[in-house]
């Protein structure tokens, strides 16, 4: 519980302060140029334009904000997700069900790392084309925001079932209580 609780503190901290500032730091050297990284799914050919739209400076900044910024925050992310659902999900039976959910963040975890990489590695060889790596970008974005989103369904749900659950044994209790009466 301490975990969860350290997970979700980090993560409203982040949520509530880190990536609003980390955003508006990125406007002044990136513009409002939709980044790969925040996109679902984009072709190859939107990656390169994206890096001549940023510039020497803006594809820079991008670079070094995977190296700094975006090394920690799907550490953040996963980490409160993953306690999330240990938390909710070791309450049901079976107890292969959150063994299986607990992938969910570690896969959104690999996946977004992998998104970085590759994300970095165009923006610092740009004008060059390196496709035979680029091609996977989008892939792996696809994949990242897959896993992100079944992590958050899957929360969801989980408190929705606890919350039925909690509804129903009340319900009970009252009804019992009404009768023994």
């Amino acid at each position: 519980m301490k975990r969860f609780v350290l997970a979700t503190i980090l993560f409203l901290l982040f949520v509530l302060f880190v990536l609003p500032a980390v955003s508006q730091n990125g406007e002044q050297y990136m513009g409002s140029t939709r980044l790969p990284d925040t996109r679902l799914y984009y072709s190859l050919d939107d990656v390169y334009t994206i890096a001549e739209r940023l510039g020497e400076t803006g594809r820079a900044y991008y670079v070094k904000q995977r190296i700094t910024f975006d090394l920690v925050w799907p550490i953040v992310y996963s980490w409160f997700f993953y306690n999330a659902i240990m938390i909710i999900f070791s309450q049901f039976d079976p107890k292969s069900l959150y063994i299986t959910l607990r992938w969910l963040p570690i896969l959104a975890l690999i996946f977004d790392y992998l998104e970085n990489g590759l994300a970095s590695l165009v923006m610092m060889t740009y004008p060059s084309r390196i496709d035979s790596l680029a091609r996977w970008l989008p892939y792996s974005s696809l994949l990242k925001w897959t896993f992100v989103g079944l992590s958050f369904i899957s929360l969801v749900i989980g408190v929705l079932i606890l919350f039925i659950r909690y509804s129903r044994k009340k319900e009970k209790e009252k009804w019992a209580k009404e009768n023994q009466e």
